[in-house]
């Protein structure tokens, strides 16, 4: 079976002259398109912070919430990582709406929405893109580290949830499910 878009039709809008496919797209709502840390790192590292701080509120303890939003303060640290791999921004009205990346090319390293565009589909539409262009990269299976609060999102897409696993972090214990994606399967 093809995987097709939950979001209606797409259109194409081209953002950056080096974009080498059709990534960026629009919806009515908001767009997708490529990181580029020379713009989106002090933006995201607050999206990061306060993702963590509000939507983790519901599941985790303030001490791991404290050390786990620690690398959105670090833009350097924000440019290292996203611009490994694919990194997609969502945006609204010139506002980052939420971020994924893809790295590895087989691994969901992040995938987080600012509280304020929580549950309006932006964390779906770029996994959907990240899904889309791993099928079309030959990627066979896709893996992720999902937190309590995402793994239903993953779980909705058709991920497969592990046994909940546990990483330190500053002596700290926190909860995590490997999640896995069969592409073939769709």
């Amino acid at each position: 079976m093809c995987f097709t878009s939950f979001y209606g039709l797409f259109f194409s809008q081209y953002f950056d002259t080096n974009l080498d496919d059709a990534m960026a797209k629009r919806t009515t709502h908001f767009a997708i398109r490529r990181f580029r840390p020379e713009f989106d790192c002090a933006a995201i590292g607050a999206l990061y912070s306060q993702s963590i701080i509000e939507q983790g509120a519901t599941s985790y303890e303030p001490d791991v919430i404290e050390v786990w939003r620690q690398w959105g303060e670090s833009t350097q640290a924000i440019a290292l990582t996203l611009s490994q791999g694919q990194t997609l921004i969502a945006q609204h009205s010139g506002r980052i709406a939420g971020f994924a990346q893809r790295q590895p090319h087989d691994h969901i390293n992040m995938l987080y929405t600012h509280p304020d565009f929580a549950r309006r589909g932006i964390a779906s539409a770029l996994l959907e893109e990240l899904l889309i262009s791993a099928r079309r990269d030959g990627v066979r299976e896709l893996s992720a580290d999902a937190s309590r609060v995402s793994r239903p999102l993953f779980e909705k897409h058709g991920f497969k949830a592990g046994e909940a696993e546990w990483i330190e972090r500053e002596n700290l214990r926190i909860e995590r499910f490997p999640m896995t994606y069969l592409l073939d399967d769709d």
